[in-house]
């Protein structure tokens, strides 16, 4: 297990819970994504058949946090019971599916804000960036087969993640999104449940 963690306490916790836990504590920038890119690169994630993407971090605009019955829903859909867990699992084993996520939370991206990364992020893999707008999974948390993670985080650098405050337009937000462009490009499926 790898936790990524962003108070003591909540590192203490982890450690007494799962004493056999690798801890990474990352600087906290990048949204939830400089860490998980951290995670995956000390963890070697590319071993484990699939990765499940969880975390507590919520949006904070217009003077208030954002997010906490997106992120419940989120969770309840990949953990809520052991049937379905399996079932997300055994999709993502037989490499034929590259994401398995919630059909509740599928947007088509057409921001344009995010395009400059997303070509770049395309280009890097060698792939051709369609600006029509395509569909993915908001909110950051699905299940993902680790080939898919593996190329898309060979894809960047720690130094590509902006050190400034989050918007539209940065790399997290196109890293959200670029999981489903690299499965449309390998011809993998994305499995909305």
């Amino acid at each position: 297990m790898v936790e990524d963690t962003y108070t003591l306490e909540a590192q203490k916790e982890v450690e007494e819970t799962f004493p056999d836990a690798k801890i990474l504590v990352s600087t906290n920038y990048g949204r939830d994504w400089s860490g998980f890119y951290g995670m995956a690169k000390v963890a070697g994630l590319k071993n484990y058949d699939a990765v499940f993407l969880v975390h507590g971090k919520r949006t904070f605009r217009e003077n208030r946090f954002h997010g906490d019955k997106v992120r419940e829903a989120l969770v309840n859909f990949m953990f809520q019971d052991t049937a379905k867990f399996r079932a997300i699992l055994s999709r993502l084993r037989d490499h034929k599916a590259g994401i398995a996520c919630s059909s509740k939370h599928v947007a088509n991206d057409r921001h344009a804000s995010n395009h400059p990364w997303l070509k770049e992020l395309s280009k890097r893999i060698g792939c051709k960036f369609d600006e029509k707008g395509f569909d993915f999974s908001w909110g950051s948390m699905f299940a993902i087969n680790s080939a898919v993670l593996d190329m898309m985080f060979e894809a960047i650098t720690l130094k590509d993640f902006e050190r400034i405050e989050q918007s539209d337009g940065l790399l997290p937000h196109s890293l959200e999104r670029f999981p489903f462009l690299i499965c449309e490009y390998e011809n993998l499926r994305v499995d909305y449940l």
